[in-house]
Parts: C-alpha cells; sequence; structure tokens
C-alpha cells in the first residue's frame, strides 16, 4: 500500500485503488482519465469521372466483374420466356378455380402469359397465347399439363 493510504484500514485500502499505479490506470486514456480518441485509418477515395453532366465514381475492377455476372445472370432470366422479353405490361390478373391458382399478364399487343399452379404450388404448365381475336390461341406451350 501506498504511504498515503496508512490512515485507512486494509478493507478500505484496498478498495481504493486509485492512487497505487497512476500511469497504468492512464494508459489509453487522455489526462481526465477519458478514453482517448484514436484516427481511424482513412478510406480510400473512389475517383470521380465525368459522364455527361454528372459526376460518378469510376468502377473498380471487382464491380467490373459484378456487373457482368449480374448482366450474365439476367440474361439467362431473359431467356426463359423469349416471347415475352420486352413486351408492355397491360395488367395482371389472378383466379383459383378446381384447386388451380392462374396467374395471367395481359400484355397491350392484346397477348396473354398464363401460369397455372396446382395447390401443393407445383407449376401445372405455362404458355404464352394470342387474344387478338378475343379466343385463346396458344403461341407456345412450355410445358405440357400434368394430369390430376
Amino acid at each position: 500500500m501506498a504511504s498515503y493510504c496508512k490512515g485507512l484500514n486494509t478493507r478500505t485500502a484496498s478498495r481504493i485503488k486509485l492512487y497505487e499505479a497512476p500511469e497504468a490506470r492512464l494508459e489509453g486514456k487522455d489526462s481526465r482519465g477519458r478514453r482517448a480518441m484514436s484516427k481511424k485509418p482513412a478510406t480510400k477515395k473512389a475517383e470521380l469521372v465525368w459522364v455527361g453532366n454528372t459526376r460518378v465514381a469510376r468502377i473498380t475492377l471487382e464491380g467490373r466483374k459484378k456487373l457482368k455476372l449480374m448482366k450474365k445472370h439476367l440474361a439467362v432470366r431473359r431467356n426463359k420466356y423469349p416471347e415475352v422479353c420486352g413486351k408492355i405490361v397491360d395488367s395482371i390478373t389472378h383466379s383459383v378455380d378446381h384447386g388451380i391458382i392462374y396467374f395471367t399478364v395481359w400484355f397491350k399487343d392484346k397477348t396473354a402469359f398464363s401460369l397455372r399452379y396446382g395447390c401443393d404450388l407445383l407449376i401445372v404448365g405455362a404458355e404464352f397465347s394470342d387474344w387478338k381475336t378475343g379466343d385463346d390461341y396458344i403461341i407456345r406451350q412450355y410445358m405440357k399439363p400434368i394430369p390430376r
């Protein structure tokens, strides 16, 4: 114990550890005993380039790779139903009949894309059809209907 704690009993002196090792107590702290603020490493700023009248950050090599992969995935999705790609949607309807859920996407050129799902949510059929004459003329059937 330090000499300035002589008048205190041992129990009180053991609780008060204020003056035993002041340099250890202030390690990593400022003069008032508060935590010292440390500087965070500076982040690398992106290089800015002009695109038209707008300043944008230059794409990094990693960003280019991610963008290329994303475009490839989107191209695969677009090729799943190529007849539908690029069409303008007019409305979307859905209905349930005899345990089958119907989703129909109606396009502005009077064509429709339909999906049919059974109760267990397995796809029953998918087709692209023409409704210009008012009748359902199937242009392409993506999968044959599954008998239930």
